[in-house]
């Protein structure tokens, strides 16, 4: 298991007949569960990376299905670019109080910046972007050496300017916007 959330696990899984990989596809994916009755977030979710598929700052996704658990239970599934690199709040603990190196942090910025600019040009607000939703994937023209910012987790993600509803507000309280908290509406800002 790589983690757990609210809407339910990511583990890791691997393509065990190569020759059904797709073209672009990896071997070795992170698979997002959740109890298929409880669902339409990562439903939602999974439409959403498909309208930001073009973008090389969004995790990719490689497509959903729905399976039996061991337990029996049904589960909705969601194939995702695996982050080899971890998360961005994961370099900075390795850092132990350092930080990051001045061209990293550019570097990331802009990649991050990039990713945020896609999802606004194209209506939506991430509403919960912090260092455990950036997702460090290897950059595979650089031999892996490297590694290239992604936006991930956009189960919170809405349309812009929308009003929120008490219930389905939501968000790292630590990362909130004060304007979100006093005034419950998803604008543009609200992602920096």
């Amino acid at each position: 298991m790589l983690g757990q959330g609210g809407f339910g696990s990511v583990y890791l899984g691997f393509e065990k007949k190569p020759r059904l990989c797709l073209k672009g596809v990896s071997r070795i994916v992170a698979v997002k569960s959740t109890l298929a009755s409880q669902a339409h977030d990562l439903m939602g979710e999974d439409i959403l990376l498909y309208i930001f598929r073009h973008c090389p700052f969004v995790i990719n996704c490689y497509g959903e299905d729905e399976t039996i658990g061991a337990d029996g239970h049904h589960l909705f599934n969601v194939f995702l670019e695996y982050a080899d690199g971890g998360t961005m709040a994961d370099l900075i603990e390795k850092s132990r109080g350092f930080g990051l190196r001045e061209f990293q942090v550019r570097k990331y910025t802009e990649s991050i910046l990039k990713g945020i600019k896609y999802i606004h040009e194209r209506g939506f607000v991430h509403c919960d972007l912090k260092p455990e939703n950036i997702l460090l994937v290897s950059d595979t023209s650089s031999g892996g050496a490297r590694f290239v910012p992604k936006i991930g987790d956009l189960g919170l993600t809405k349309k812009a300017n929308q009003k929120w509803e008490k219930p389905s507000f939501g968000g790292t309280p630590m990362y909130l916007s004060p304007e979100a908290v006093v005034y419950g509406i998803q604008q543009y800002p609200y992602d920096i």
